[in-house]
């Protein structure tokens, strides 16, 4: 497990659920974020020790090299407490184990995610994450 900013521990995974994935999409509708998860979406979240939702990432494979992220959440209560990069350590260290060699996303909340090592890429119109630089993730 992890633990957050003010000591609470929590911990990151794969969903395990149908009821999981809901709850996921349930947190980005109260967060006011309009997304759709398609079938071949994967989803990671963030549990509390009840093994309750707090927070999540979706994203999905593009290419062997490549995987897109759509969006990250972390619920009111539990933000500002590092939930979230813990959630981005966890999708990048199981991205890279996979061979995945860039995390890209597109221009949602530039400024946090260039504290995770984001940088912009205008090829894409987005922002793109080498997970085989040293500096990737960090840990």
């Amino acid at each position: 497990g992890l633990t957050d900013e003010r000591g609470e521990t929590y911990s990151v995974r794969a969903a395990r659920s149908p009821r999981e994935v809901a709850r996921l999409l349930q947190l980005f509708r109260e967060s006011s974020l309009e997304v759709s998860f398609e079938p071949e979406h994967r989803h990671l979240i963030a549990v509390d020790d009840h093994d309750a939702v707090i927070g999540g990432v979706f994203y999905r494979q593009v290419t062997a090299e490549r995987t897109h992220m759509e969006k990250i959440v972390v619920s009111r209560k539990h933000r500002g407490h590092g939930i979230a990069d813990g959630i981005m350590r966890e999708l990048g260290r199981r991205q890279r184990a996979r061979g995945v060699h860039l995390l890209e996303t597109g221009w949602f909340q530039p400024e946090v995610l260039a504290r995770f090592g984001f940088r912009v890429d205008a090829a894409s119109g987005g922002m793109v994450l080498d997970l085989v630089a040293a500096s990737a993730v960090p840990h």
